[in-house]
């Protein structure tokens, strides 16, 4: 969560800085990426009611801090995006009760991989 929280702190921080990104189509880009922060809050979103669904356990007050990174333009951006996907599918228990999870989490590297190539169009 704490990841993922990051990256939506690190989504809007380019956002707002559009105008200094290296993309030729900076409005595109501007555009992109509230739209790929919505995918990722809903991501966020699933997995965490999942996790709390099969532990049956919420998190506490005030746990969820984002876990800082920098990116300067939408590569950076994205790379890390999906380096951090990769890590946590690749870290998910094979168990059956997890594969909500797993599913969910591919679709999130479905969208990431559409997003790389929309950002793509913006250089």
């Amino acid at each position: 969560m704490n990841v993922l929280e990051g990256v939506k702190t690190q989504v809007k921080n380019v956002h707002w800085a559009s105008l200094q990104l290296p993309n030729s189509d900076k409005r595109g880009a501007h555009l992109y990426l509230d739209d790929f922060l919505e995918v990722v809050e809903d991501f966020q979103d699933k997995v965490a009611e999942c996790a709390m669904g099969i532990t049956g356990v919420s998190f506490k007050m005030n746990t969820v801090h984002g876990t800082y990174f920098e990116a300067s333009c939408t590569k950076e951006l994205m790379d890390y995006v999906q380096r951090k996907a990769l890590e946590f599918y690749d870290a998910i228990p094979k168990t059956s009760i997890c594969a909500g999870i797993k599913s969910e989490t591919e679709v999130f590297i479905l969208n990431i991989n559409q997003y790389v190539f929309r950002f793509k169009l913006t250089e």
